[in-house]
């Protein structure tokens, strides 16, 4: 089986780098154009800091009230049918799909719970899609699709630079004038590439010995994928699937090192606070177990959200706020991930020593931490079911965290 997942995070990683870059540059005179602008549309109606709009249904960017002349943010209920000229870059999710028939300029990211059709020339293209993703006009810079269906680049598109994606099927007919990078479990190359393709796929498919002009650099776990029959400058990566055991020595020993730093930790901080102040904590969880629950889970659904609603923030010339923001929840979010065991067997340590050890020493402290935080790293070891054990337990862990930072503690009359 082809795993294309684990490199998506290397591809959106990659692919938001680029928008930064290029949004950075342009924020200065999108700014400074935006100015001159107002002061010429002084009769207009502003109703809000930022051109952002929620839209209930399908959504025509023709029947804006104003004219679209500052960067913007829109979500759609239903479908979105770019059918006049935007020439300003933009955020767009849609819960249907996204049909554009007019030209667009700027760094544009969407988002689609359905296809994503461009039919219109496209300056920049950041497409993202829970469905098919087809190209059928000129792109003028870089593109990048990420797709779980199939990217279609029809005979009539045209990519004047590279392309960047990642989808279950590529079908590339048309012609690109730089590279195709990316990751396609079935590539068909009936097009032109002017200058390199460079994929992980399990099936690449060339019409002829004329496709691809430059190398070709192929990562695939088919150990019968041959194409060195029609190009000269091939290399083809044969990747194995190697079984690796969670509890190697290595492993092992890495696991009980680090149950005995969080058992240094629990044993320290109790100490230094004076009093048990993981019961505590456990007290105020109980409390607002709710809360736990709720914000623990939004914490983690809502960052790729987060993340991209302060780059376009960013874009539009607050990043000195933004960025440091931006900062800090990435930093909150990775934290956690490390910690999420020690936060975890802290506190049930602490309700079992409250209920069953009152009476218990130091070393029994030490022996009952430790042996709590190695079970529950065991737990996260297990095949299958070990990953869905880690993710309710780092859920869990922001839910408390945040729920220790800002729930105040009731106060009895």
């Amino acid at each position: 089986m082809f795993k294309k997942k684990r490199h998506i995070f290397s591809v959106v990683l990659m692919l938001l780098l680029i928008i930064f870059g290029i949004g950075y540059v342009k924020a200065t005179d999108e700014v400074t154009q935006t100015v001159n602008q107002l002061e010429e549309q002084n009769s207009e109606n502003v109703s809000s800091i930022f051109d952002s709009k929620i839209v209930d249904g399908v959504y025509k960017t023709s029947e804006n009230s104003t004219n679209m002349y500052l960067p913007f943010i829109r979500f759609v209920t239903d479908r979105m049918i770019v059918d006049s000229e935007i020439t300003k870059s933009g955020f767009s999710f849609a819960n249907k799909s996204i049909e554009i028939n007019s030209p667009m300029k700027g760094v544009q990211v969407m988002f689609s719970s359905d296809t994503i059709r461009v039919n219109s020339n496209v300056e920049y293209g950041v497409l993202i899609a829970n469905g098919n993703i087809i190209i059928d006009s000129q792109i003028s810079k870089d593109l990048v699709l990420i797709s779980t269906g199939t990217i279609t680049i029809s005979e009539n598109a045209k990519l004047n630079e590279n392309l960047i994606c990642v989808c279950q099927n590529l079908e590339l007919k048309g012609n690109v004038e730089q590279s195709v990078i990316g990751s396609a479990v079935m590539a068909n190359i009936t097009g032109n590439i002017e200058n390199d393709l460079r994929l992980m796929s399990n099936d690449v498919k060339l019409s002829s010995n004329q496709n691809v002009k430059n190398n070709i650099y192929i990562e695939t776990y088919n150990k019968d994928l041959n194409i060195s029959d029609q190009y000269k400058n091939v290399t083809v990566v044969l990747k194995e699937v190697k079984k690796q055991s969670e509890f190697t020595f290595d492993k092992i020993m890495s696991m009980f090192i680090t149950c005995l730093v969080f058992t240094l930790m629990y044993i320290v901080i109790n100490k230094i606070a004076k009093k048990n102040v993981f019961l505590l904590m456990l007290n105020k969880v109980k409390e607002n177990s709710s809360m736990v629950i709720v914000s623990g889970a939004l914490l983690l659904l809502a960052c790729l959200p987060i993340f991209f609603v302060l780059l376009i923030l960013s874009m539009i010339g607050i990043w000195a706020v933004t960025v440091p923001i931006l900062i800090i929840y990435i930093v909150f979010l990775v934290i956690i991930y490390i910690l999420n065991i020690f936060v975890i067997g802290s506190l049930l340590y602490s309700y079992i020593k409250e209920k069953y050890l009152k009476s218990s020493g130091i070393g029994t402290d030490i022996l009952g931490a430790f042996c709590m935080f190695l079970v529950l790293s065991v737990l996260t070891k297990i095949p299958l079911v070990g990953p869905y054990i880690l993710l309710i337990m780092y859920i869990l862990s922001l839910g408390i965290v945040f729920t220790l930072i800002f729930k105040r503690k009731k106060v009895n009359n």
